[in-house]
């Protein structure tokens, strides 16, 4: 289907980028080209790129095959087509191919596949349309919906419900087979004891004897041993003793803490200490929020004394519960644990600031500088007194273990698609920053065009030794970017030379395996096994939550019933708006207001202003008149009694304002900042699309769902957020004054930007940096979502390369940078670049302190600081971050959401299934009762043939009819006793008769049933 409608038809710009920033307008790349007097679009191949020619392209056509050689490439639209296929005297090049497109089955195929995946949707989406039009999106959209949204969460599905299948079927088989063996041991016991009584029957018999005259002579001696040297009786205090010696974890040290100390043990467990250290900590942690490197140099004097207030008051808290509860029991905790090692690395952080002199910046300083990174774990010991926090952190800990064989399993697939990757990859994936130079020897000298030196680059992901091949298999199964890294490979020729586009397509079929293998089934197997581990950890917490759920349902149910007002006219307007129909006819006006709204535009004509503003009128009008109606009706008390109700009235309510400012703000002349912050209520107008709720059962159910797992949310949220704050404040400490792509070239003081050293691929987006804690926790929620991340961890592992001039690089740069000022190329740049490659340690940029500076040197030792990351660090770090944040506690979150919603359905369901038998019972008897009372009101005013029953008043037995009005009166009035009293049929007959009264023949034939 993708062939058939954008095959040779989508249309990239020859600009366009292919993979890590290379441009895809290269030998091997397939481009759009018009041909003279034809404007149907044509695709050829670019075979080579040479620009000194006066026809710089070789083209080889898709179709004749025919080689031909072309002067002009321009990116033109398709609505030229015509008119330039008419000037053309020779074939021009238009535009480019998509690398991800349509034009032949196999790239077809790779196309969908990556869309399954939603990965880069745009890059293949965006092409398409421009050249079949804005329509044709609406196959990507039908796409992810069927194949990424339902198919691939569906085979998700399948693989946990796999996995429990198979794990409930093993541990039956494990407790089968425990069983068989405890009853084999049995009978073997049996067995044994049967052989032994028969061999100890005789000798028994001869030492029964023997033993009962031991025993007497025992006792005898035992008894006088007692009256002659136990002076001490056993009294009830021993006995208590002796019961509480093992019953809790109050041992004998407690105890003489407990009598030697008293006051200091009620002190340490006062909830008013407790309250008082989780203030201290949160001052911690808001200093922790202001340090970052471009801190003022009051401030940063501020912070510091903050901190060893803070240091000073923490060291106080671990003394002090060592003296009260003694060393290995305050040790034998974990918590305990945690807190002594923070307080142990801040009084060495604080004894090097001390200790150290001014401005100074040697190696051992450094070293111990790094027990600074620390302090981000400061704010884990809220966890310790937050209970809730507590318990999911230990649940989350009990269920890590179990799926340690996942990871087994994840770490062999990745290490067995490494050595693969090193066997056909491994040193094959560099380019020329020139990417029209292919060999590695040619790659040398200056690019003519853009005026730098032309460079020998490793691509994002390499595979030349194991380690980074399985850090690169990660990568590619946490679905980031993994296209890329498929058509680097595809590309990938040789050692010494460069890519040449589409050079090997059957090497997609490798990346397409690891994608399936370890991306679809082992990423999704942890997170399904560590979800399933999770959810049978906390099987009591999920029964509370069913039973919360039911009662929840059942309140929730009871506010649908209202009582009817007893003013008739009331009554009207109550069974007005109780029905069906009119929350039907509120909802129509719902959506169409929705739809109203999605009308309005940036600088919206006149008419479209009058038309949308009266019709918003006219929906105030409706929505009000329906919240009027129900408060009359209704009563307010019984009307706010519904929350659905409260919703509607603050939806009226700030709609009524919202116009009252309009005009009122207009006739008053009011400020116009004013006037725009009071138009922000306008805003909330668009809640009237959620009053559609009400009228829907089933988003109904999705709200409640929401209301009641928010408590079960709540604390994974939290320990959520605890590890964006610990792992923001160590990125800000690790990552703070790494460069970014918006650095000034030039600082004040005339020297030259220390980041002017590094390449503009090495540089973080400014958009993605650790510069301050705002922005560190930004760019870990983009980590958190698989976006692009290993582009921002590749910047944080940049370390030092080999220089190529030894010790001489520093004197060489300084000329570099001199001739480079003077003159102004980029040549100079480069080359100095090419002497202290990759990055620059902070001994280089302070060797370079005449010519080199930065914005924000270090507070201590003056310097600059280093530009170059940590490459083992950053991995592990972001690595750890991503499995924790994105793998385990975002799904644990949508499992938790998930299991409640199950729940909710369950409920629903079971108290619908109820419901509809016990409406079925109770339609069947009022149908069977009223047959039952029309065959007994005949019966009572009809008259014998032959004369009237006596006793009755001559009224009931007249002709016209009025009797027989009479006789269904007391029937009716009758009812009530009729349907409240037993029934049974009468013998021989279909009639009933109540129980304990005489049958008919009893009272006489003509007497009344």
């Amino acid at each position: 289907l993708g062939m058939s409608l954008f095959g040779g038809s989508s249309m990239e710009r020859l600009s366009a980028d292919d993979t890590d920033y290379i441009p895809y307008f290269r030998a091997g790349a397939y481009v759009r080209i018009l041909v003279p007097n034809d404007a149907q679009l044509q695709t050829a191949r670019v075979l080579s790129v040479n620009l000194s020619s006066p026809e710089p392209y070789e083209l080889e056509h898709w179709m004749s095959r025919e080689i031909e050689h072309v002067a002009v490439a321009e990116d033109r639209n398709p609505s030229e087509f015509e008119e330039i296929a008419g000037a053309l005297n020779q074939t021009m090049i238009v535009g480019l191919a998509p690398r991800v497109g349509f034009d032949s089955f196999f790239f077809a195929c790779l196309t969908v596949f990556q869309l399954l995946t939603a990965s880069d949707i745009g890059d293949v989406m965006y092409p398409a349309m421009r050249g079949s039009g804005t329509l044709s999106g609406a196959y990507f959209v039908g796409l992810i919906v069927i194949g990424n949204f339902m198919l691939f969460n569906l085979f998700v599905a399948i693989i946990i419900t796999g996995f429990s299948e198979t794990k409930a079927a093993i541990l039956k088989e494990e407790r089968e087979n425990q069983a068989m063996i405890e009853q084999d041991k049995l009978r073997k016991a049996q067995s044994i004891a049967r052989g032994a009584s028969l061999r100890n029957k005789s000798i028994d018999r001869k030492s029964s004897i023997a033993s009962s005259t031991v025993e007497a002579a025992k006792g005898f001696f035992g008894r006088v041993r007692a009256r002659l040297f136990s002076s001490n009786k056993v009294t009830p205090d021993d006995i208590t003793k002796a019961a509480s010696a093992g019953e809790d974890a109050k041992t004998d040290v407690d105890e003489e803490n407990w009598h030697d100390l008293p006051w200091m043990r009620k002190s340490v467990e006062n909830r008013y200490f407790t309250g008082f250290i989780i203030c201290v900590i949160v001052i911690s942690c808001v200093s922790l929020i202001l340090q970052r490197p471009s801190m003022p140099k009051m401030e940063a004097d501020l912070l510091a004394q903050v901190t060893v207030a803070v240091n000073f008051i923490f060291l106080t808290e671990c003394f002090w519960k060592i003296f009260t509860y003694g060393w290995w029991k305050y040790i034998k905790s974990r918590w305990n644990q945690l807190d002594f090692f923070l307080v142990v690395t801040s009084l060495i952080d604080m004894a090097v600031e001390w200790a150290a002199p001014s401005g100074s910046d040697a190696e051992w300083i450094r070293f111990f500088r790094t027990f600074r990174i620390f302090r981000a774990l400061r704010p884990l010991r809220v966890i310790s007194r937050a209970k809730g926090l507590k318990i999911v952190l230990g649940t989350v800990t009990r269920a890590i273990v179990p799926v340690m064989n996942t990871v087994a399993i994840a770490l062999a697939v990745f290490f067995v698609f490494g050595i693969m990757a090193v066997q056909l990859l491994g040193g094959r994936t560099s380019y020329c920053t020139d990417i029209h130079v292919f060999y590695k020897e040619e790659c040398v000298g200056v690019d003519p065009h853009t005026g730098t030196t032309r460079l020998w680059r490793a691509r994002q992901l390499t595979y030349g030794w194991i380690g980074n091949a399985m850090l690169s298999m990660f990568v590619l199964a946490s679905q980031d970017n993994w296209e890329i890294a498929m058509y680097a490979g595809v590309d990938a020729t040789g050692k010494d030379t460069g890519p040449y586009a589409n050079n090997n397509p059957v090497l997609a079929l490798y990346f397409i395996a690891f994608m399936i293998i370890g991306s679809f089934f082992v990423i999704q197997l942890f997170v399904g096994v560590f979800i399933d581990t999770f959810q049978t950890v906390t099987s009591e917490v999920k029964a509370l939550s069913r039973q919360s759920s039911i009662r929840s349902e059942q309140s929730s149910g009871s506010e649908m019933g209202m009582q009817e007002p007893l003013n008739k006219l009331r009554l009207y307007v109550f069974d007005v708006v109780d029905k069906k129909q009119f929350d039907l006819i509120i909802a129509a006006f719902i959506i169409t207001n929705v739809f109203t709204m999605s009308c309005e535009s940036y600088k919206s004509s006149a008419g479209q202003a009058n038309f949308l503003t009266t019709v918003d009128y006219i929906f105030n009008f409706v929505f009000g008149s329906e919240v009027v109606f129900k408060l009359w009706a209704l009563y307010p008390k019984q009307y706010f009694s519904s929350r659905w109700n409260k919703f509607d009235f603050v939806v009226v309510m700030v709609s009524f304002l919202g116009i009252a400012i309009d005009n009122v703000g207009a006739d008053l002349a009011l400020n116009p900042t004013i006037l725009r912050v009071l138009r922000i209520v306008r805003i909330f107008r668009i809640l009237r699309a959620f009053r559609i709720f009400k009228a829907a059962q089933g988003l109904q159910n999705l709200v409640r769902t929401l209301l009641r797992s928010l408590n079960a949310v709540g604390n994974l949220a939290a320990l959520l957020l605890l590890l964006f704050f610990v792992v923001g404040v160590l990125t800000v400490e690790l990552y703070g004054n790494l460069c970014t792509d918006d650095f000034e070239p030039y600082l004040p003081d005339g020297r030259m930007n220390r980041c002017s050293l590094l390449q503009d691929e090495d540089l973080l987006d400014y958009h993605a940096s650790f510069k301050d804690l705002g922005m560190a926790l930004l760019t870990l929620f983009r980590i958190s979502t698989s976006d692009n991340w290993s582009e921002i961890m590749d910047a944080c592992t940049l370390e030092p390369d080999g220089r190529p001039s030894g010790g001489d690089a520093i004197e060489k740069v300084k000329e570099l940078i001199e001739q480079y000022r003077a003159t102004g190329k980029m040549q100079y740049l480069s080359q100095a670049r090419i002497e202290l490659p990759v990055c620059q340690t902070a001994g280089e940029l302070s060797a370079l302190e005449d010519f080199v500076s930065c914005e924000y040197p270090d507070l201590q030792s003056g310097t600059c600081p280093t530009t170059c990351g940590n490459n083992l660090v950053s991995s592990t770090l972001f690595s750890f971050f991503l499995c924790a944040s994105s793998f385990i506690l975002l799904n644990l979150v949508m499992a938790v959401l998930m299991q409640e919603l199950q729940n909710a359905i369950a409920v629903s369901s079971k108290s619908k299934s109820s419901l509809s038998v016990l409406m079925s019972v109770s339609a069947a008897t009022n149908k069977w009762l009223k047959m039952a009372d029309s065959e007994t009101v005949d019966s009572a005013v009809a008259p014998s043939e032959d004369s009237a029953e006596p006793g009755l008043p001559a009224k009931e037995a007249t002709a016209d009819g009025d009797g027989d009005k009479d006789a269904k009166k007391e029937a009716k009035k009758a009812e009530p006793k009729a349907a409240s009293s037993p029934i049974k049929l009468q013998p021989g007959s279909g009639s009933p008769v109540k129980i304990g009264s005489p049958l008919n023949g009893a009272r006489g034939a003509n007497s009344p049933r």
